[in-house]
C-alpha cells in the first residue's frame, strides 16, 4: 500500500485552472480519472488525513503512486476530456460513464432525406453529425431551440413527420416558424438539406459569415423602415450569439490530427502532443477555428509542463546545492555563495528610474529580503544612465550594510541612503534591539550579480572598491547569457545545461520582474501628477473642472484671468493664483494633465530597457 504523501504534488505546482486529472498505479495503469474547475483545490482534497476520506477514495489514493493533469480552458472541455479518458482507460475506480451512458450531444441526421436535429446520448451512428458534449440536457435543448429560429430544420420524430405528411397539416413548430415544414412541402428536400448543412457549419465553428449576413440584413431592413423584420433579425443574431459554445478538445468528425506545441526557455523545453483520430491530414499551423482552439489548449499544457519542471527544479535541494558548487568552481570562489544578491535597473527612456535588489539564500528566493530603490541622481533629477543608476543603488545598499555593522557614516553618506526609502531605517549596530535578530541589511552577500555586461560590472566594482569591500561580483549579459567578471577581457561561458547558469538566469529574471513591477507602479502614479498639484487651494475636483474646460495645461496658461475665473468653483482670486503659478513654473509641464483629463493616459511600456 502506497503512502499518498510520497507522490503528493506541492501546492504551488498544481495550477488553479480547469482541467482533468488521472491517478496512476505502480504498473502505469490509469486507475481513476476526474475533472475539476480548480485543479489545485480538487487535488488537495485527496491528500488529507486518510481517516477523513471515503473508504473507496482511501483505497484509490493508496493504490496510486502518481497523479498527472491536463489543463483546459472551460468546464465543457473538461467534461469532454474526462469522458474520453474514461472510455479509453476504463479506470477501475471510476463508476460513471463506464457503461453506455454518456453526455448529451446535438445530432443532425444527415443520412436522411429530410435531416433531423435532435438531442441524443449513447453510441454514434454513421452519417449523423454530432456536436457537444453539453454539461446539462437543458443546456443543449435551449441551444437547439435558439438554433431553430435561424435554421428551421425538422426536429420531429418519424411518426410525427408521417402523420403531418398524411394529413397535410404541419405540427406546432411549423406554425410558429421553428420548422420549415418539409412534411407539407413548404420547402423542397434540397433546400431543407441546405438549411441542415448551414446549421452544421455554424455548430462546427464557421459562425462569422452567418452573423455578418444577418447583421447586414438587419441594417438593410431598418434602413428600409421595415422595423418588424429588423427586430426579428436582431433576435436571430442574439440567438446565434448565445449558442456559440466552443469545445477545444474534440474536433469535427473524420478528423485525424497529432497536435504539437513547444514551450521553452534558454535551458529547457517542454513538448505536448494531443492525438485526435479520424482521416490523415497535412502538416499545418492553424490560425482560426476549432483546430486553433485545440492548438491553444496544447500550448497551455506545454507551458504548464515547463512551469512545473522549473518549479520542481528550483525546489530541489540537491539541484540547488549542485548549482552553487558549480558556480563557485566556475568563478574560482573560495566557497559556495550561500547568499546571492542580484540588482537591476528599470526606467522609461530615462524617467521613473528604479532599482531592485533580489536575494537568494541556499539557491532559493528569500522574498522578505527583497528591496526596491528609487534612483535619485544629482539634485533629484535621476541618474544620467544605467551605470550611474547602478552605482547609486549599490552605494546605498552597501553603505547601509556598513552602517548596520557598526561603521560610522559621514554626513554625505547618511544623506545618500536617507532615513527611509530603502526598506528599513538606519540604526547603528547589526542587531535589532526590539527582536534580538540581525538587521536584514546587515547580511553580507557571498556574491553580487548585476544585470548587464562589462560596463555595469565595472561600475559596480568601483562602488565596492570605494567602500573597501572585496565581495565577489559578476554580471550576466542577457543576449548570449555571458558571465562577466571584473578585470577579465573575455566572459565566462557556462554550459547551456548547467544548473549554475539556470540559477543565475532565475536570479536575473526575478530581479528584472521585481524592478519592472516597482517601475510601473511609480510611472502610473507619476502619470496622474500635474503642474497644477502644487497650486494652493486647487484640489482634484477643481483641477478636473479646469482641464475639462480648457483641454490642457498649455491652453489654460494662455487663458485670461476672466476666462479662468468663469469656471465653476474657481473665482477671481484662485484664477489669479493659478495663472501666476503656471507663469512661474515655465513650460516644462505642458504635456502633463491631471486625473480625468484628455492627457491622463499611460504610455507604451518601454520599461524593458
Amino acid at each position: 500500500m502506497a503512502d499518498p504523501s510520497t507522490y503528493r504534488p506541492a501546492p504551488g505546482e498544481v495550477p488553479t485552472s480547469p482541467g482533468v486529472y488521472r491517478f496512476i498505479d505502480a504498473e502505469g495503469r490509469v486507475i481513476y480519472v476526474g475533472k475539476a474547475k480548480n485543479l489545485r483545490q480538487r487535488l488537495s482534497s485527496y491528500f488529507q488525513d486518510l481517516a477523513a476520506l471515503h473508504p473507496r477514495t482511501q483505497k484509490m489514493v493508496t493504490t496510486a503512486c502518481a497523479v498527472e493533469w491536463t489543463v483546459v480552458s472551460t468546464e465543457v472541455e473538461s467534461l469532454a476530456l474526462e469522458y474520453s479518458w474514461i472510455k479509453e482507460f476504463n479506470p477501475r475506480f471510476n463508476v460513471m460513464y463506464k457503461d453506455d451512458k454518456s453526455y448529451p450531444y446535438l445530432a443532425v441526421t444527415m443520412q436522411e432525406t429530410y435531416p433531423r436535429a435532435m438531442v441524443v446520448r449513447g453510441a454514434r451512428k454513421p452519417g449523423t453529425r454530432y456536436f457537444g458534449p453539453y454539461v446539462q440536457v437543458w443546456s443543449i435543448r435551449e441551444t437547439l431551440d435558439q438554433l431553430l429560429r435561424v435554421f428551421p430544420v425538422r426536429s420531429c420524430s418519424p411518426g410525427v413527420f408521417k402523420r403531418a405528411h398524411a394529413s397535410g397539416r404541419p405540427c406546432l413548430l411549423g406554425y410558429i416558424d421553428k420548422c420549415s415544414a418539409p412534411c407539407v412541402g413548404r420547402v423542397s428536400a434540397p433546400d431543407h438539406r441546405r438549411l441542415a448543412e448551414d446549421l452544421c457549419a455554424f455548430m462546427a465553428g464557421r459562425t462569422g459569415p452567418y452573423l455578418r449576413e444577418l447583421e447586414s440584413e438587419m441594417r438593410a431592413a431598418a434602413a428600409a423602415l421595415d422595423f418588424e423584420r429588423a427586430a426579428r433579425l436582431r433576435d436571430d443574431v442574439a440567438a446565434l450569439t448565445k449558442v456559440i459554445e466552443q469545445n477545444a478538445v474534440v474536433l469535427d468528425d473524420a478528423t485525424d490530427a497529432d497536435v504539437f506545441s513547444l514551450a521553452r526557455d534558454e535551458l529547457t523545453a517542454a513538448v505536448q502532443v494531443f492525438h485526435v483520430r479520424g482521416a490523415k491530414v497535412d502538416l499545418r499551423v492553424p490560425r482560426r477555428g476549432d483546430k486553433a482552439a485545440l492548438m491553444d489548449t496544447v500550448r497551455k499544457n506545454a507551458e504548464e509542463a515547463l512551469r512545473l519542471h522549473r518549479t520542481r527544479r528550483a525546489g530541489d535541494l540537491t539541484q540547488r546545492a549542485q548549482a552553487l558548487e558549480e558556480l563557485a568552481e566556475a568563478l574560482d570562489l573560495p566557497e559556495a555563495p550561500l547568499r546571492v544578491e542580484c540588482y537591476d535597473i528599470s526606467h522609461t527612456q530615462g524617467t521613473y528610474q528604479v532599482g531592485s535588489m533580489v536575494v537568494f539564500e541556499d539557491g532559493a528566493p528569500r522574498k522578505s529580503y527583497y528591496r526596491r530603490f528609487t534612483v535619485r541622481g544629482s539634485e533629484g533629477r535621476g541618474a544620467s544612465d544605467d551605470t550611474a543608476a547602478m552605482s547609486e543603488v549599490l552605494t546605498r545598499r552597501f553603505t547601509r550594510l556598513l552602517a548596520e555593522q557598526g561603521a560610522e557614516l559621514s554626513e554625505a553618506e547618511r544623506e545618500l541612503v536617507g532615513e527611509e526609502g530603502d526598506g528599513v531605517a538606519i540604526a547603528s549596530g547589526p542587531v535589532d534591539p526590539a527582536t534580538g535578530r540581525a538587521r536584514r541589511f546587515s547580511y553580507a552577500p557571498g556574491l553580487v550579480v548585476v544585470d548587464g555586461g562589462l560596463p555595469q560590472v565595472n561600475a559596480a566594482r568601483a562602488v565596492l572598491d570605494g567602500l573597501g569591500l572585496d565581495t565577489p561580483l559578476i554580471g550576466l549579459a542577457k543576449r548570449l547569457e555571458e558571465v562577466w567578471v571584473p578585470g577579465e577581457e573575455f566572459p565566462v561561458v557556462l554550459p547551456r545545461t548547467s544548473p549554475a547558469l539556470y540559477l543565475l538566469q532565475h536570479l536575473r529574471d526575478e530581479s528584472h520582474r521585481f524592478a519592472i513591477t516597482h517601475h510601473r507602479s511609480k510611472r502610473a502614479k507619476g502619470m496622474t501628477r500635474s503642474v497644477l498639484d502644487s497650486v494652493p487651494g486647487l484640489g482634484p475636483a477643481r483641477q478636473a473642472a479646469l482641464l475639462k474646460e480648457f483641454g490642457s495645461v498649455k491652453r489654460l496658461r494662455q487663458a485670461s484671468p476672466e476666462q479662468v475665473a468663469a469656471v465653476k468653483g474657481i473665482g477671481p482670486v484662485l484664477a489669479t493664483a493659478v495663472l501666476a503659478h503656471l507663469s512661474s513654473a515655465g513650460t516644462g509641464d505642458e504635456g502633463q494633465a491631471g486625473p480625468g483629463s484628455p492627457k491622463d493616459a499611460t504610455p507604451r511600456d518601454l520599461s524593458a530597457r
